[in-house]
């Protein structure tokens, strides 16, 4: 506890008498508040694949600084979870361009720019679906991040259904990873470890929008 006397003299009359009856006036610290851990800093994967970084990167293992190797594993972390954050967001921008650019290209007289765009679109997301599946790939490498895509994608006018499933692998996607990574509550199903995680729902959007790309008119 942090304590002091003031001088009687700067004391009011009330405080300067209590002080004679052998009170004293006293500073209390305010009670200081933990701040809750991020969920992320308690995945037991994360924290060993920066464990395993920082070792590599020192040439003396006999001289290990516990807490020092401890804040640079929370440094990490908060970082990766910074990116992937920026990333997912992104991911799920794409998803609404690519929706829009589809619905303006099937109800569109000008097709050849209309497809064009959508293209684009489509590029863009897949990009992004497997720039999050390269980055998570590095930390899960336990997981199978590939698996033969579930539908067959043919040339025809809509691609309606194909739209619906792309967007089914981006949700399932983006709910796994804020899920695993974010929810400290979160326990992961074991399907979602295996066939159906989050790496191989991000490889189906990914070659799911590839796959619409290759059908689309020249």
């Amino acid at each position: 506890m942090l304590g002091f006397f003031l001088p009687m003299a700067f004391l009011p009359a009330s405080a300067a008498n209590s002080s004679k009856a052998g009170w004293s006036l006293e500073v209390q610290d305010e009670e200081e508040v933990e701040e809750p851990v991020p969920p992320a800093r308690q995945n037991f994967l994360l924290r060993a694949y920066f464990r395993k970084q920082y070792l590599q990167m020192r040439t003396d293992r006999f001289d290990l600084n516990e807490s020092f190797m401890e804040r640079y594993i929370d440094r990490q972390i908060d970082h990766f979870v910074e990116v992937l954050e920026e990333l997912v967001e992104r991911l799920k921008g794409r998803l609404e361009l690519a929706e829009a650019e589809h619905t303006n290209w099937s109800g569109s007289r000008d097709t050849r720019n209309g497809h064009v765009r959508f293209s684009r679109a489509l590029k863009e997301l897949g990009d992004t679906a497997g720039d999050i599946r390269g980055k998570l790939s590095h930390v899960f490498f336990q997981l199978d991040s590939k698996e033969r895509l579930p539908i067959e994608i043919a040339a025809q006018s809509s691609y309606q259904n194909e739209m619906s499933y792309l967007r089914t692998q981006v949700e399932e996607a983006v709910s796994r990873i804020r899920a695993y990574m974010f929810d400290s509550t979160y326990t992961v199903p074991v399907q979602n470890l295996k066939k159906e995680n989050m790496l191989i729902r991000l490889y189906w959007a990914e070659k799911t929008a590839d796959g619409i790309r290759d059908q689309l008119p020249g």
